[in-house]
């Protein structure tokens, strides 16, 4: 990714680097933050901060896999509302999706993104460069921490194909001993490769209450976050149109961004999305809404979606969360409690 201006991180990110580091014997973060006096603790930290820090850790550690390590180490209960959705979804599918919406709660300089292939699903990560370039202990403690979320909602029910990594390949390598699956390097992504048929996996933790009441307050989080990524604001604008019975077309999109459809058009292509990939996520979201959250017909909520017969729905819904809409619904009706994390 290139560089963005403005990249920050929760200050939950900070607290659970700190707890993680405190495990891995290398002290607590602020002693490798005093190498740069007058860092300010707010809400929201810089992502070059992180950087900083990281980078820190790897000199203090001399560790290859210091990033892999943290996150083998970080506490999983640490985490803020984006997280709560993740798990409280009824599937692991729609708990991925979530934290796609979601992941700039967490930080502003990560985005992960979701590709299905087949038989396979790839959830990629990528994190920005800020003024400093990211660590590759960075990028691997990313993505093996969402990795060990994946394992805790489903009561570790998830196999994985493969983890990819970028890194290049170290003889006496730990990744595939702690990771407990093959591991490939040289890749050109950080991505973690499950099964296509695990994305309708049930979440232990399932809950439409909490998942309901969360979703509410990330969507509040997000818009008080005042991001410029375009793609955010046009899902808000559309959940808008939606709710005025407004077709949710570009054309209307842009007027309601007081941008023109050219603008709207260039900033998704920066965004590397399109206006049919946000229409189709936004779809997606408006469907596991209906479905979880009343009691209108599926006939009804595809009707609502844009679809002109009930089959091609049904396809969609499938492609979506490899769930037909009946079963989904009523999955997502059974409530469960959830357990503590993994030790």
């Amino acid at each position: 990714m290139t560089h963005a201006d403005g990249l920050t991180s929760s200050a939950t990110t900070l607290t659970i680097i700190d707890q993680a580091a405190r495990g891995a014997g290398l002290g607590n973060v602020h002693q490798h933050l005093s190498r740069w006096p007058g860092l300010p603790y707010r809400s929201r930290l810089s992502h070059d901060t992180f950087t900083r820090l990281f980078m820190s850790l790897a000199v203090t550690s001399r560790d290859d896999a210091i990033g892999l390590k943290l996150a083998m180490q970080a506490p999983l209960r640490a985490f803020n509302v984006a997280v709560y959705t993740f798990l409280s979804g009824p599937t692991l599918g729609v708990g991925l999706e979530q934290w796609e919406r979601y992941q700039a709660i967490h930080t502003l300089a990560s985005r992960i993104r979701i590709v299905h292939e087949g038989n396979l699903s790839t959830i990629k990560i990528d994190l920005a460069d800020g003024a400093l370039p990211t660590t590759r202990s960075q990028r691997e403690y990313y993505l093996v921490l969402l990795w060990r979320y994946m394992l805790w909602q489903t009561g570790e029910a998830v196999c994985p194909v493969e983890i990819r990594l970028r890194r290049p390949d170290r003889r006496g390598s730990p990744h595939e001993q702690l990771l407990g699956c093959q591991v490939s390097f040289d890749q050109p992504d950080d991505a973690i490769v499950i099964p296509r048929e695990a994305w309708a996996a049930a979440s232990i933790h399932a809950c439409p209450e909490v998942f309901q009441a969360t979703t509410r307050m990330a969507d509040m989080q997000l818009m008080a976050l005042n991001t410029n990524r375009v793609e955010l604001r046009i899902q808000l604008a559309l959940r808008d149109l939606a709710e005025d019975a407004r077709p949710p077309d570009l054309a209307a999109v842009a007027s309601k961004l007081n941008m023109s459809v050219r603008t709207v058009q260039r900033r998704l292509a920066d965004e590397e999305t399109s206006f049919k990939q946000v229409l189709d996520k936004f779809y997606a979201e408006h469907a596991r809404r209906m479905l979880t959250e009343t009691n209108v017909s599926i006939a009804e909520i595809a009707d609502s979606c844009g679809f002109v017969d009930r089959r091609s729905f049904y396809r969609a819904f499938q492609r979506w969360t490899a769930q037909t809409p009946a079963l989904y619904r009523r999955n997502a009706a059974k409530p469960s409690m959830p357990p503590g994390p993994p030790h």
